[in-house]
């Protein structure tokens, strides 16, 4: 687990430089980025879903060989978008590693984007990013990460009321990972009149709701009507995937005190239609993760989306209220965080990508 360690501290030093001089380094946030793209691009089978994905690559087929390439999309079981992306690696390489390496330079490189763009100290930003959200998104669920990413261009045309644009954007994230659509509830942070009094009632409501079992119930009767897309009744049958979340979950923990700040800084968030955009945006992830909680598959799935603008949250109420104990304690939280996901997350010891490991796959038949 060492290589994981030297990456996490190598963000940690940059930050620490950044953040305790409270000067923003667009340079340095550039300079970590392609060591987390470098890292999560040309890593080996070290996670439970890379077969997966290097199955899908082995089934796609060349830009240049159109009707087999139409053939390849059944095989691949894909997402359309995502599956055009797959028949671009291929179309560059045989090699599986410009499937990673490709996927990593989208994902970590919108992220990046979104915190030069957005936070005063962007470093600080890659460093909660890479305390948590960076391994789930982008070393395992890694359409997750890239649909995420793009879900940050969002940003933009809700602040500014814009449907159709937010709509566009919305749509082409759901074509790489079909969860993304759940990012639609996403315009109601639109709204700007959600107070204090308002989240913590939402809040308190959602996790009632989630504790009682009423929504799963509901989706399983949706899924008995045939009301909702069959896809979802194999997570159910899953024991992997088929369990709750409990309100002492760590994320739920983490997620609550994200909302608390939320609500204690509110004089903050209402200076600004960015903060009460992405702050809105937060609450609903947190409402939904809280409502779906008997499912935890897709609570997990749909708050992770809202949550991409934490890193910008966190880093706009420590710029704005620089206590000198307020940066200790943001930076141990988040290096507990990244402790713990280094010991829960399901990754073997690094290793790098190797050639003759990587396309010709002994699991599969020789394609005709």
């Amino acid at each position: 687990m060492m290589a994981y360690i030297a990456v996490y501290s190598t963000c940690f030093a940059f930050t620490a430089m950044e953040t305790f001089a409270y000067k923003k380094s667009q340079v340095w946030a550039i300079i970590c980025g392609i060591f987390l793209i470098l890292f999560a691009g040309l890593r080996g089978d070290i996670d439970c879903d890379y077969a997966a994905y290097k199955e899908m690559f082995f089934y796609a087929n060349s830009l240049f060989s159109y009707h087999k390439m139409l053939d390849s999309f059944s095989a691949m079981r894909v997402e359309p978008g995502y599956g055009l992306f797959i028949v671009i690696c291929k179309t560059i390489s045989k090699q599986s590693v410009f499937l990673f390496l490709g996927t990593a330079l989208l994902a970590v490189s919108f992220n990046i984007r979104a915190f030069i763009r957005y936070t005063p100290l962007p470093m600080l930003a890659v460093l909660i990013y890479a305390s948590h959200a960076y391994w789930y998104k982008d070393f395992i669920t890694i359409r997750a990460g890239l649909a995420s990413g793009i879900l940050l261009f969002t940003i933009q045309p809700l602040m500014e009321r814009r449907l159709l644009r937010f709509l566009l954007i919305v749509g082409f994230a759901t074509t790489i990972q079909m969860s993304a659509a759940i990012f639609l509830l996403a315009w109601l942070a639109t709204r700007s009149n959600f107070n204090s009094r308002s989240i913590s009632v939402a809040l308190f409501i959602s996790a009632l709701l989630g504790q009682t079992g009423v929504p799963v119930a509901l989706i399983k009767l949706g899924l008995k009507l045939n009301i909702l897309p069959q896809i979802i009744s194999i997570y159910f049958e899953w024991d992997i995937f088929n369990y709750s979340i409990s309100l002492i979950n760590p994320t739920v923990i983490k997620t609550l005190l994200v909302c608390f700040l939320i609500i204690w800084k509110r004089s903050w968030v209402i200076k600004s239609r960015l903060r009460i955009v992405i702050c809105n945006m937060y609450i609903i992830g947190a409402c939904w993760l809280m409502i779906m909680s008997g499912f935890a598959i897709l609570a997990a799935r749909g708050a992770a989306l809202f949550f991409v603008v934490e890193p910008i949250i966190i880093t706009g109420i420590v710029y704005t209220y620089r206590k000198y104990y307020f940066m200790p304690i943001i930076l141990f939280v988040y290096f507990c965080i990244f402790v713990l996901n280094l010991y829960k997350l399901p990754l073997e010891p690094y290793k790098l990508f190797t050639s003759n490991h990587t396309y010709s796959l002994p699991i599969f038949e020789e394609k005709p």
